[in-house]
């Protein structure tokens, strides 16, 4: 009888490198993207901050950001390592998976039930764009 999984989830084999990179990659997408010159103050007033610079956000904000980063660089490499996919172009493809059958539906409460659609198009936006990124540079260095 062949076993119901045929590639355990072996962490060893992740490359903690490639996953390090790709949250720095992530960090470095937010800081682009929620600058008030792009998105940052319209996100803001959104979210009911009034803009950018009534959040002030703490060490503890880029802690939660680096440890929220990590884990979802993580879970995208098991993913990736479980279906053995080694190419920038499967890391892409991972990405815009992962985005689209999990970081779009999570994120959907913000358009169905607070009717805030663009508060949902930015924050899913950010999500599906930086999945898509961490999976390229993780494929990219497998």
């Amino acid at each position: 009888m062949q076993a119901a999984c045929a590639y355990p989830l072996n962490t060893f084999s992740l490359n903690f490198l490639a996953i390090g990179i790709a949250v720095v990659a992530n960090l470095i997408l937010g800081g682009i993207w929620y600058t008030p010159v792009i998105f940052g103050d319209k996100w803001a007033k959104l979210a009911g901050f009034g803009s950018m610079k009534e959040l002030n956000p703490g060490w503890w904000t880029f802690a939660a950001m680096i440890v929220t980063g990590f884990l979802t660089a993580l879970g995208i490499a098991l993913i990736m390592n479980y279906t053995q996919c080694r190419t920038l172009w499967q890391g892409v493809l991972t990405g815009l998976f992962v985005s689209v059958l999990f970081i779009v539906p999570a994120k959907s409460s913000l358009w169905i039930f607070e009717k805030k659609f663009m508060l949902f198009v930015l924050e899913a936006g950010f999500l599906a764009i930086s999945c898509i990124v961490m999976g390229a540079v993780i494929g990219l260095l497998q």
